[in-house]
């Protein structure tokens, strides 16, 4: 079912649970990825989005955001500010902005919750694809895991699924050279039609 732009702003919540390390206890990480829709967060039209960010932000409850569709760097504080270190909570950090040639992606996390560690960025023919980095407070390396945040070419036709799973071998590529046993989760706006893609 292709969803409208609207809809497609509705975040999506993914829930990973995985055993981290030998001698430590199970961890609960909730990651959300959410489609911001052309975010730049300068304008007066941006500061009510966020105010709407934070309701959806605040009932999801999750550990991570990783956003796509940012357009601007000021994107980040006024998210931070204005959706998530709000009513007491003031562990939310966000990773730094790298500035793509369309639009780009964002992570925000909880310093509480979660340890940044690195970001890493793969070029596409459209969209950058984000690579992030984190670790469970109180765990070792074993415990380090990968968000891939991308926004993969819309459309139908041979032509733009074509580009999709050139995209999707990018990410993949990168993936099959991580460490063995690396935990890794691929979230964003997809743009897969069916499930016979190349790129699913």
């Amino acid at each position: 079912m292709r969803l409208s732009w609207s809809k497609k702003i509705i975040a999506v919540v993914c829930l990973m649970c995985a055993t981290l390390g030998y001698a430590q206890p199970a961890d609960t990480v909730r990651v959300c990825a959410y489609n911001v829709l052309n975010f730049g967060g300068s304008s007066s039209a941006d500061s009510v989005r966020s105010l709407l960010f934070r309701k959806t932000m605040q009932a999801i409850d999750a550990d991570v955001f990783v956003l796509g569709e940012i357009t601007a760097a000021p994107a980040l504080p006024r998210i931070h500010n204005q959706a998530l270190n709000v009513f007491g909570i003031t562990d939310w950090e966000y990773a730094p902005f790298i500035d793509g040639y369309d639009t780009d992606a964002g992570l925000f996390y909880r310093s509480s919750r979660l340890q940044f560690l690195e970001q890493d960025t793969l070029c596409t023919e459209l969209r950058n694809i984000n690579i992030y980095k984190l670790r469970p407070v109180g765990h070792d390396s074993t415990s380090n895991f990968y968000l891939f945040m991308m926004h993969l070419k819309a459309s139908s036709g041979s032509t733009n699924a074509a580009q999709r799973a050139r995209e999707a071998t990018i990410v993949r590529n990168y993936a099959n050279a991580l460490p063995a046993n690396s935990y890794f989760v691929y979230c964003g706006d997809m743009n897969l039609y069916t499930s016979s893609e190349a790129a699913y």
